[in-house]
């Protein structure tokens, strides 16, 4: 058996050195002895568009020193839609595959976790083909998504896995304009049923301006294919929403192509895929500093990023903005390259007063400021919750499986130029199929804390903590996401819905009991005030009559004493 080809992966925070980090070690003397030849594929979503280099922080020429880089600038703005993960996935292998393993070193380096994570150790769920080729049509440029069978093949094969999807083909099949909508929810121009979106003559239906029964309509679709998914996300979460229905229709694509289990394997082992393998020998520095120290160097760039030109490269994402859905206000500001942190916090300022000796500026440049932070809470939570887990199972898999050669090493380095040096040693050693260091004793002070998710007894025995730390899949998912609408704070136009695990805190809420108050006065059960208030008028007549004898009293006495 052929060993799995050598790879580098650099994780890390926005703003904390990643790029910086892994060019030295592109350029580390380890490589340049061996004649290795390092290829940094970049796994960020946002420099995978062209241009726009300030408000995607791409790396300058100069910096990037003689290093090649790929998966930078592919993508046109506006054209040919996002790349979602598997696209990523899909891209970044078939470049892998035409490096030779001997002499070419492919370095993984980037914010979008996400990316790195599904192509290092890629889940059974993962489509790595987004479908954009062997099937219907597009009728839209701007499609990203597209089915590869018919309406009516998906709703043929629908009815042939069980009596509840039978069920669920059936009512779609009896009622024309849920089929049409059906089949037409992936454009940017879905045909609403028109019993389920307001009836006020709006012509309006692009995906970026959906209006909030539009997006209660996409909801409600969801929860008629599938119930349990569309408990996971909120009705107004339109994207996650969308991507869900595509995702039930995938599903619904692969019982029809029927299994794919591999020559030989067993019925064990195929569904011992589902759990996350390592496909590549991979060798890993997590980047980290503190975000309390980090942040006043997030704050510097943003700052930075207005000198070199973030203005203009906002004015330039709304002209396009423009050409694609034919007003600026018409975006949606978490698809493609319209995420990019800056763009959404600008948007209330108009083109023509967007400097920065606006008043509107200052307040707009200090929530991209805080976005950016934000930001980088949410990949470190991703790398300690989603990928560090992932790292746990396939360790453990090799190790439960009797694999004697350890096929993943992670360490966690300071960065600037601190630990490059010590990058350059372990990276000489991992080339070379040495003994490598123990992680928990060199790089970051706060390595063995940071990555004790990974560590074992000798024994073999998981370490305190880690035990049942694991990364949920898709049906564990639904059952930790599922959401419960509370009917006393929902109107049918308006539903209210709650996490499982917030729901008695939202029952304890203000704005529940101020909601469970009206409803019990408009439906005649809240208490009866009425005594109460003639109790308060009768006081309060005496008191003035009290008042009102006082004075008399008062003017009486005046008048016997003569004044």
């Amino acid at each position: 058996m052929a060993s799995p080809r050598n790879v580098l992966a650099v994780i890390g925070t926005t703003g904390v050195g990643k790029s910086q980090y892994a060019i030295s070690l592109a350029r580390s003397q380890a490589l340049q002895h061996a004649s290795i030849r390092p290829t940094v594929l970049s796994s960020d979503s946002m420099q995978l568009y062209e241009g726009l280099p300030v408000i995607t922080n791409k790396a300058t020429e100069q910096e990037m020193a003689g290093v090649e880089h790929w998966g930078i600038g592919c993508v046109k703005p506006g054209e040919g839609g996002s790349w979602e993960v598997g696209k990523w996935c899909l891209e970044a292998w078939e470049k892998i595959e035409c490096m030779n393993p001997m002499t070419e070193l492919p370095i993984i380096c980037g914010g979008t976790h996400y990316y790195t994570q599904h192509f290092l150790f890629p889940p059974s769920q993962l489509s790595f083909d987004r479908n954009t080729t062997n099937g219907i049509v597009s009728k839209s440029k701007n499609t990203k998504w597209r089915p590869q069978y018919s309406i009516d093949e998906v709703l043929d094969t629908l009815g042939r896995i069980d009596a509840r999807s039978h069920g669920i083909a059936d009512k779609i099949g009896s009622e024309p304009d849920i089929r049409h909508y059906l089949d037409t929810f992936y454009l940017p121009e879905p045909v609403f049923p028109p019993s389920w979106i307001e009836s006020n003559g709006t012509s309006c239906s692009s995906e970026t301006t959906l209006s909030d029964r539009q997006l209660l309509a996409q909801h409600r679709l969801l929860a008629l294919l599938d119930e349990r998914e569309a408990g996971r996300w909120h009705w107004r979460d339109g994207r996650k929403v969308k991507r869900a229905l595509e995702r039930w229709w995938e599903s619904v694509e692969a019982v029809r192509r029927g299994p794919a289990k591999k020559d030989g394997e067993t019925e064990e082992e195929s569904q011992e895929q589902s759990v996350a393998r390592p496909r590549l020998r991979t060798l890993m520095f997590w980047v980290y500093d503190d975000l309390e120290k980090l942040a006043p160097r997030l704050d510097r760039r943003v700052d930075k990023m207005v000198e070199l030109g973030l203005i203009d490269e906002i004015k330039q994402l709304r002209e396009i903005a423009v050409h694609i859905y034919g007003t600026e206000e018409a975006i949606d500001h978490q698809e493609g390259i319209f995420q990019s942190i800056g763009y959404k916090e600008f948007s209330h300022i108009p083109t023509s007063r967007l400097t920065p000796s606006d008043p509107l500026f200052a307040p707009a440049l200090e929530r991209m400021k805080i976005s950016t932070r934000q930001y980088a809470k949410r990949q470190l939570k991703w790398i300690q919750k989603q990928l560090l887990p992932v790292i746990r199972q396939a360790l453990n898999q090799e190790r439960t499986g009797g694999q004697e050669e350890q096929s993943v090493w992670v360490y966690v380095v300071r960065g600037g130029d601190a630990d490059v040096a010590l990058g350059e040693e372990i990276l000489q050693r991992f080339m070379r199929d040495e003994p490598m260091p123990d992680y928990r004793t060199i790089g970051h002070p706060r390595a063995e804390e940071l990555l004790k998710l990974l560590a074992t007894a000798e024994d073999g025995t998981e370490n305190e903590g880690a035990a049942g730390t694991t990364v949920p899949d898709i049906q564990q998912r639904q059952l930790l996401n599922a959401r419960l609408e509370c009917e006393v704070c929902s109107t049918p136009s308006q539903p209210v819905t709650i996490i499982k695990s917030e729901w008695i805190a939202h029952l304890k809420s203000k704005s529940h009991r101020r909601s469970k108050a009206q409803r019990d006065r408009e439906m005649g059960k809240g208490p009866d005030y009425t005594a109460v208030r003639e109790e308060a008028a009768r006081r309060k007549a005496a008191k003035e009559e009290e008042a009102a004898a006082a004075r008399a009293r008062s003017e009486e006495h005046m008048e016997d004493v003569g004044l």
